[in-house]
């Protein structure tokens, strides 16, 4: 078995919300091809924070998002800071989202939702061909940003 975490914080702080994603799914989907061919069992450990930007969000979503083939009914995740008393104080929240986590474990991990995923034949292939183009902009978008506001020469907003 190999587990393999799963740093949302820094990597958003380098690139952006959008590249870091991006690049996060890619290591993701190719660990988990690579566990696959050599049958090792994986499991993806998520160090997740209170706001998107550290991982956080919707906890239901960003399971089912993740890369086909990479959850297994296998998810570890730790849930850090401020998050853990809105989520976890409460019995009854505590039981709904962890209820809301088997949920979107399950289904992520479902053969037949796998080879469907919410996209037509064709559709994810789009997707993954425009998504380079787009974290690409949102990396540039936010290193303009950053260079603004510290008063450094701003990077031109071209390819």
């Amino acid at each position: 078995m190999q587990m393999v975490m799963i740093g949302y914080s820094d990597s958003n702080k380098d690139g952006g919300y959008l590249a870091s994603n991006w690049a996060l799914y890619q290591a993701q989907e190719s660990v988990a091809g690579i566990c696959q061919q050599h049958r090792i069992r994986l499991i993806l450990f998520h160090g997740r924070g209170g706001t998107v930007a550290r991982g956080g969000g919707p906890a239901n979503r960003g399971i089912r998002a993740q890369p086909p083939g990479s959850v297994n009914g296998r998810f570890r995740v730790t849930e850090q800071g401020e998050i853990i008393a809105s989520r976890y104080a409460n019995p009854e929240l505590a039981k709904q989202h962890l209820e809301q986590i088997v949920h979107a474990v399950l289904l992520a991990s479902s053969p037949i939702l796998n080879q469907a995923r919410y996209l037509k034949p064709g559709e994810l292939q789009s997707v993954k061909c425009l998504q380079p183009l787009i974290a690409s902009t949102g990396r540039l978008s936010l290193t303009h940003l950053v260079s603004s506001i510290i008063g450094g020469q701003p990077l031109p907003l071209t390819k």
